[in-house]
């Protein structure tokens, strides 16, 4: 039987997210030979009523783009859904739904190294359309950056034309704002979170001020956590974005030329296009658990060097982690070695952590 015709009813960069998914995980894309078509979607309203009563070989791919973080939000995405749709669930990060449903889950993307074949998708009409503009998109990318640049114009044009430089543009820290976003998705109480002094933005006196604050801070999440204000993956989030600021602030101090780009800022966009080849890009994983997400997609399908910097991903072992004191030892041993590897392509030595 031949593939399956595909309809994304996703907005970009989704759509092109979910192509790059799709086109790199054969095993995914095996298991639906037998159908006729298969429609991809991340939020119920995208199904018309003639699809929601459809009879025919369809599969219908409902994509958690944060994973599921319980019960409840699995069955709010879910519940409107009639007993005869065929739907599976397909997830970016952790699922912490644990009670029984009928929904078969499976990554998004495939395990371990990309592999794209973008033959092995027949797309429908309307997704092709969308996917060439996303594509003649990307070649515009730098002219926004430019316009939108945060800096100097020269500093603009020298991350697009200049030497090799460590990138990362993204997100790091915590605030009112990041903290409010995992209240909701994590269905957490971050009230008393929210009046925190956090570490991040700060100017400290010196690196040994930061690092204590740093500590505070881990200290306390996990107290948050033990008196069961914040979930276990909440804990696990916002720890990840605390060490990713660690790790940056560890890189800022010693001789790699290095860019870094906060989200929230007026965001500089190096993921989406075919430029800035020339870097190493920083690759902390996702915030919502293990395994290959958008952002690897798109650098591993442009060809760009990563340098992935692995964290502690567990809530559990984070949360031991800070009671005993070994927290940022215990990073430090994870991803230190790449970061030597990193100071060497520079011939620069990092300063002791």
């Amino acid at each position: 039987m031949g593939a399956p015709q595909v309809s994304l009813l996703l907005r970009s960069p989704r759509l092109w997210w979910a192509y790059l998914a799709l086109i790199s995980n054969a095993p995914l894309m095996e298991s639906l030979r037998c159908y006729d078509q298969v429609v991809c979607f991340d939020h119920p309203h995208q199904l018309s009523a003639e699809q929601l009563a459809t009879t025919q070989r369809t599969k219908f791919l409902l994509i958690f783009w944060d994973g599921i973080s319980d019960d409840q939000q699995l069955a709010e995405f879910t519940g409107s859904f009639p007993r005869t749709l065929d739907v599976d669930c397909v997830l970016v990060g952790d699922n912490g739904a644990t009670s029984p449903h009928r929904f078969a889950t499976h990554n998004l993307y495939a395990e371990g190294t990309f592999s794209f074949c973008p033959k092995s998708l027949r797309l429908d009409a309307p997704t092709r359309k969308q996917l060439r503009q996303t594509h003649m998109k990307s070649w515009l990318v730098p002219v926004k950056n430019v316009l939108k640049r945060s800096g100097s114009l020269s500093e603009a044009l020298s991350l697009l034309f200049g030497a090799r430089r460590v990138v990362f543009c993204g997100g790091y820290g915590l605030d009112k704002g990041v903290l409010g976003m995992f209240a909701d998705r994590y269905r957490s109480k971050t009230s008393v979170l929210m009046t925190r002094c956090w570490s991040t933005g700060i100017q400290h006196e010196s690196r040994e001020a930061y690092v204590a604050h740093y500590g505070d801070d881990l200290l306390a999440l996990q107290q948050a956590y033990a008196s069961g204000e914040i979930t276990a993956p909440c804990l696990a989030a916002c720890v990840r974005l605390l060490d990713r600021e660690y790790c940056i602030r560890h890189l800022q101090h010693t001789k790699v030329p290095f860019f870094v780009n906060q989200f929230g800022q007026k965001y500089i966009d190096v993921y989406t296009t075919p430029f800035y080849k020339q870097h190493i890009f920083l690759d902390f994983g996702s915030t919502v658990g293990n395994g290959n997400y958008p952002r690897r997609a798109d650098l591993s399908y442009y060809g760009k060097t990563m340098i992935e910097v692995p964290l502690m991903d567990s809530a559990e072992a984070i949360s031991q982690s800070i009671v005993d004191g070994s927290h940022t030892s215990r990073l430090h041993e994870l991803w230190a070695p790449l970061l030597q590897h990193t100071a060497l392509i520079f011939g620069a030595g990092p300063e002791a952590p």
